[in-house]
């Protein structure tokens, strides 16, 4: 176990914060952090830090672990080149040749004595990684790497990171959205009012996000004589004049398809999907439109 994070929480003067947040980072693993803006992940990463003192709980890290955090604000200094930005977190026993090796490994070399002003946010966003880096930590803390990133930035990071995992590094992501964390995370802890509502391996919540059969109607239909003709299924409506049909084979749909339309309900479409996590995020915050 590399990070313990045990019944943590913060009060701000009569403001409570973090309600008894508990999870684990475990080594190898990418851990996603889930909530709402303002739901306290950034407080909880600076207790993470020990930037921040919690009310009450406990945080137990490893003595052996190194851990760096790259917080959504860069901190770069504007009028420095990416050389100069670095060489203030440089430890004395450290050269500039650590400088040189950290900046390779994010691709921003080339482009090493250019001030950080005329950086894009995707290169700011990889020199403060590479500050992050200059500690040689094997666990990274990101809060909201992806935000204002675009596509092929996001690309980049993704990749990067599955490979720095690779070496047996673990990483505490946060984010407020589902799709930029979930082909990334091997675990997901969403976070509520201050609290952990789910925990759960990546894996196993794609699974249990049910697949359904949607069929689309011309018009809204009689609920009472749709109510008879799907007697004993789990279906639900997705606005007046949409069906969703939990677990239907093939040979029950076509039955369905034929009452439908014996019963003069007119069908416009039919289409096979699955709930998706962000759904399943989006109903456990209770925007379930």
């Amino acid at each position: 176990m590399m990070i313990v994070v045990e019944d943590i929480y913060k009060n701000f003067k009569d403001k409570k914060v973090l309600n008894g947040i508990s999870f684990k980072l475990d080594k190898g693993e990418i851990v996603g952090l889930l909530g709402p803006n303002g739901v306290g992940k950034t407080t909880l990463i600076k207790i993470l830090c020990d930037i921040n003192k919690p009310s009450s709980g406990k945080v137990s890290v490893d003595k052996e672990d190194r851990m760096s955090v790259v917080f959504d604000f860069n901190g770069l200094y504007s009028s420095f080149n990416a050389i100069q930005n670095l060489s203030l977190y440089l430890d004395k026993e450290d050269s500039l040749d650590k400088i040189e090796q950290v900046l390779r490994t994010v691709d921003l070399w080339d482009d090493r004595n250019r001030r950080t002003d005329t950086y894009s946010k995707g290169m700011q966003r990889k020199l403060t990684m590479a500050r992050a880096l200059l500690k040689n930590p094997n666990i990274l803390i990101l809060d909201e790497p992806f935000d204002g990133l675009d596509i092929e930035s996001r690309h980049y990071w993704m990749k990067f990171l599955l490979k720095w995992k690779e070496s047996g590094n673990s990483i505490i992501i946060t984010s407020h959205i589902m799709s930029d964390i979930e082909e990334l995370c091997d675990r997901l802890v969403i976070v509520k009012d201050g609290k952990v509502i789910l925990d759960g391996k990546t894996s196993e919540l794609k699974q249990d996000n049910s697949e359904y059969v949607s069929i689309k109607l011309f018009h809204n239909p009689d609920r009472i004589l749709l109510a008879k003709i799907l007697e004993d299924l789990n279906y639900t409506f997705v606005l007046d004049n949409e069906l969703k049909i939990y677990n239907m084979t093939i040979d029950n749909l076509q039955i369905i398809l034929s009452m439908l339309l014996e019963n003069g309900i007119v069908i416009g479409e039919v289409t096979f999907d699955k709930d998706s996590l962000t759904k399943m995020y989006l109903n456990l915050m209770g925007d379930d439109k």
